[in-house]
């Protein structure tokens, strides 16, 4: 490089010159762009700390005011609790105490809870300290306080004691008598650490030289040891306008010099408790902050220095990968497994891979040149093909398909994805092709293969129906009969209708086992059929292992008996979660099948302990045993792998195929271990259950006595039913009535008012599906206990719609008196009684067994609109409720009592688990006499209320309709 003087020589400029040039030249414009930028990020961090210092101010100020506010409001609401003011009336300094710990018990982050008499005197405190108990503290800031205007005043900070270094705030609220005058003092002391714990969590971990501290009425500092600040006051060494802000209570930040450092200092007031939030930020921790942004900026300018210096070598770079960037673009267009042409705007091909010629049979050299339309576009398509240059058809930038043409002259499909490329102001067209012709080939096989298993899928679907069609109706047509044949079979051999001989009575014998083996068949097939389609449904409940036990074994003990096999039932009281009568069905399986295969003088045995959450239940026998290879079939359908003790196959081979789903549908599972010779041990799990009280085992019948003639309304438009289900209820001193249809059993409840309805969902005309409906969504009869009888075992729909319990047909003559029982409704008129509405059962059955065994006779409400039924027809003593039940919930319950002229002065108890808002709350302590917690101990506390409650005068009559 030369540089050329005015005389025209010219002189070499030196390329050391040149290049300290462009350095300076670089360099210069980023100097002052430096300079700059840290006068700006100086301002600005300056300013995002002051912004960030009074916004957590601001947070701190309303944390710190709502919890200070919220013990206030407890201490205001104790010290105008009537009882404690009856307390102090009657100088009663234990109840006091018991109310200043059920404060604490509250609120435990206060230190200690006390009670002054008007001179200052403390004369009761929790936690207890004798010796503080009668000192005098009108000294004390917080006395001075409330005695000023007789209000809520919290004290400045102090020292509980000059031996400890403990802060602590008091907060004092007057205690007023019913002519509103102050009779004495409620204070609590809470320790400034304890206010503190949440505010720490605030400070920005990023500054960690920032100090909270708060700043009470009197100007002290307190709750952060570390501050700068300690007072703030005339006398300080702090700027008059720092001190003149706190004092005026005004929001803001300034910077200070204290102790020779500079800080950044914010301060934000509390205006309820005259206390202010106090933020100190050191100016250092600023300077660190800012010099981060600084060596990034630094950073940065070295990095353009060396982009400057090496752009060139960048450029040359930049120059050849572009360049292998095309070579590397040639060969994928060359090496691509997809036919490639590019055209210009006038559809003349630019580029033509070697797939395209493999495609389309015209080489490269032959193409080049060429429109496109006349190369691969059939002679029909050539219009469509120029519209989509003209982006007038949908071709553009999506994959289609099209008919292309050979060069031999055929036509065959293929897909076609094609884009547009804007090159300067014309277009560029590429185009990727594919021969798609055994691709479609294929396609119509799957398509025809689809076809094929649609069809078959649909004569599944309506085999799966017929099936279906035919098990409902066999279930309705057979069980008919057999309800009819096995419940006269047991009148005939109660001899209820005369005498029979000893030949007729085993011929009446042979009937009944017939039909109960009939019977157990049906089912079977009809449960295992349920199972298969996922239409079984099981309702757990906790459950006494002994009680199904029980009944099994009263089924098989004649079989024992008769064979003398010798059985051992263990005794274990043990509580499972399960639905009582399938596990009452898996036991009879498990039992039924010992029975079968143990010979005469053998052994049964049944064994159970809990262990992992699950129950263990073993059943065993000495029987003739299973083979090892046998044992991993016995478990399927229809399979029976052994002969019986007699030496003959007997059963279906469903009993264990159904034994096995129904306890994995309970979450269990069922296994075992046999030799042959020597017996077989099935051992099955179900998930453990929670004990209810010893109290609940009759539910309802100790509690609330049936009538001496309960009237029992029989629905079912078979009359050989309801002969058999009058003939089952008259000698037991039931009064039976019938109804043959729903509009007659529903104008028979209106008008009898019966204590319980059995219904058969299958009649003639309307179902017993709408009459369940009509009845419970009837004022007159919804109250009304209905228990299904019925060969439709649909449990989930008669319980969603309101029924009381469902018996599936043939029911046993002991289990509908049982069932009936249960609901029949209570006549007494001495005792106390109490309406307990509760919608989760299990809380029920706890209540009714505490209350039965209190002495008191429970009456049962599943929601607050059956509770209001049944206070309109009996009378009671007092209502138990929760507050979240269906159709109508306890705070509407407790409105309608309060608004009802006889039922104002019923005492009102509520037990939920619902978390209360302090509006509820406040509600209930006004309308109730108790508010007990599901989540806290309640039980003791229940029944020691509900004496007290009833022991006063009882104000209701009874009402009945």
């Amino acid at each position: 490089m030369r540089r050329v003087n005015r005389d025209g020589t010219s002189k070499r400029v030196s390329p050391v010159r040149v290049y300290l040039t462009v350095v300076a030249l670089a360099t210069l414009p980023l100097a002052f762009f430096l300079v700059f930028a840290h006068n700006f990020l100086s301002h600005k961090v300056t300013q995002q700390i002051i912004t960030q210092s009074t916004d957590t101010g601001k947070l701190v100020s309303n944390l710190i005011d709502e919890e200070m506010t919220q013990r206030k409001f407890l201490l205001t609401s104790f010290s105008g609790r009537p009882d404690l003011l009856q307390a102090w009336k009657n100088n009663n300094a234990r109840e006091i105490t018991t109310h200043l710990e059920q404060a604490y018990g509250l609120r435990p982050d206060f230190e200690f809870f006390g009670v002054y008499d008007l001179t200052g005197s403390m004369q009761a405190m929790y936690p207890q300290d004798p010796g503080l108990l009668g000192k005098n503290f009108s000294f004390m800031d917080w006395f001075k306080g409330v005695r000023k205007e007789w209000k809520p005043y919290t004290s400045e900070v102090y020292q509980v004691d000059t031996n400890s270094t403990s802060q602590v705030v008091s907060i004092a609220v007057p205690v007023r008598n019913s002519q509103g005058n102050p009779v004495a003092i409620l204070m609590a002391a809470i320790a400034t650490d304890t206010i503190m714990q949440d505010i720490h969590r605030l400070s920005s971990p990023d500054n960690k030289g920032s100090m909270i501290s708060l700043v009470d009425q009197n100007g002290h500092v307190f709750g952060n040891s570390k501050a700068r600040i300690h007072f703030i006051d005339q006398h300080q060494q702090l700027s008059q306008d720092f001190v003149d802000q706190v004092i005026g209570r005004r929001s803001g930040a300034r910077a200070l010099r204290v102790k020779g450092e500079e800080l950044i200092v914010s301060y934000s007031p509390m205006p309820r408790l005259n206390w202010g939030v106090l933020i100190e930020i050191p100016v250092a921790a600023i300077r660190v902050s800012l010099w981060n942004y600084e060596r990034i900026l630094g950073a940065v300018g070295l990095f353009i220095i060396g982009l400057a210096v090496a752009g060139g070598g960048g450029v040359a770079s930049l120059y050849r990968r572009l360049r292998d960037r095309e070579h590397y673009n040639r060969l994928i267009v060359e090496r691509a497994q997809d036919a490639f042409i590019s055209m210009d705007s006038n559809g003349l091909v630019t580029e033509w891979n070697p797939e395209a010629e493999r495609t389309f049979g015209w080489s490269r050299s032959e193409a080049v040149g060429r429109k496109v339309e006349d190369l691969i576009i059939p002679s029909s398509f050539r219009e469509s093909h120029r519209k989509a240059l003209l982006a007038e058809a949908p071709l553009l930038n999506r994959r289609t398909g099209i008919i292309a043409l050979h060069k031999d002259g055929h036509e065959f499909p293929a897909e076609i994805s094609m884009s547009p490329v804007l090159i300067g102001s014309k277009y560029i067209f590429n185009a990727f092709l594919r021969d798609v012709t055994e691709t479609k080939r294929a396609q119509r096989q799957i398509e025809e293969q689809n076809r094929q298993l649609e069809v078959h899928s649909l004569e599944v679907q309506r085999a799966t129906r017929l099936k279906s069609e035919f098990l409902a109706s066999m279930s309705h047509e057979l069980r008919t009969p057999l309800n009819a044949i096995v419940g006269f079979s047991d009148l005939l051999a109660e001899e209820t209708a005369g005498a029979l001989n000893s030949k007729q009575k085993r011929f009446v014998g042979h009937v009944h086992n017939g039909a109960k083996h009939l019977l157990a068949l049906i089912n079977d097939i009809l449960d295992l059929s349920k199972i298969e389609a996922g239409q079984l449904e099981v309702f757990p409940e906790n459950v006494s292992l002994q009680a199904p036990l029980t009944e099994v074994l009263s089924l098989i003990q004649p079989l024992t008996d008769k064979r003398e096999i010798v059985l051992d039932i263990t005794r274990e009281e043990l509580t499972v979660y399960a639905d009582g009568m399938r596990l009452k069905q898996v036991l009879y399986n498990l039992l039924s099948n010992a029975v079968k295969f143990t010979p005469e003088r053998g052994s049964i045995s049944v064994e159970a302990h809990a262990e992992g959450g699950q129950a263990h239940i073993s059943v065993s026998d000495t029987g003739v045993g299973i083979r090892k290879e046998d044992q991993a079939v016995i478990f399927d359908e229809f399979r029976q792998v052994g002969e019986s003790a007699k030496g003959i196959k007997e059963g279906t081979g469903l009993g264990l195929a159904i034994t096995r789903k129904l306890v994995e549908q309970q979450g269990g599972t069922i296994t075992v271990v046999s030799e042959p010779g020597k017996g077989s041990r099935f051992t099955f799990t179900i998930p453990s259950g929670t004990a209810p009280p010893e109290a609940l085992n009759d539910i309802s019948r100790r509690s609330s006595g049936a009538p001496e003639h309960p009237v029992v309304l029989i629905v079912d438009d078979q009359p050989s039913a309801c002969e058999l289900l009058v003939n089952y209820l008259t000698p037991q001193g039931y009064t039976a009535i019938t109804a043959v249809s729903g509009p007659e059993a529903l104008a028979k409840a209106k008008k009898l008012r019966p204590d319980v309805i059995t219904l058969n969902m299958l009649s003639a005309g309307q179902t017993g599906w709408t009459t369940l409906y009509e009845l419970k969504h009837n004022a007159e009869t919804a109250d009304i206990p209905i228990i299904i009888v019925s060969v439709v075992d649909q449990k989930g729909m008669g319980f969603t719609l309101g029924a009381s319990e469902y018996l599936v047909k043939p029911v046993a003559k002991e289990t509908l008196l049982a069932k009936l029982a249960q609901h029949v409704g209570s006549s007494r008129e001495g005792g106390s009684r109490v309406l307990v509405a509760e919608d989760e059962l299990t809380t029920m059955r706890v209540l009714e067994g505490i209350l039965t065994g209190a002495g008191y006779g429970p009456i049962l409400a599943r929601n607050g609109k059956e509770a209001l039924s049944i206070l309109a027809r009996m009378r009671v003593d007092l209502v138990l409720l929760d507050l979240q039940m269906p159709e109508m919930d306890g705070f509407e319950v407790i409105k309608r009592i309060r608004e009802h002229p006889q039922w104002q002065d019923l005492p009102i108890f509520v037990l939920t688990a619902k978390t209360l808002t302090d509006s509820e709350l406040e509600l209930l302590t006004q309308e109730t006499r108790a508010v007990f917690s599901k989540g806290q101990p309640w039980k003791e506390s229940l029944v020691a209320e509900i004496k007290k409650a009833i022991a006063a005068p009882k104000i209701l009559q009874k009402e009945i309709k």
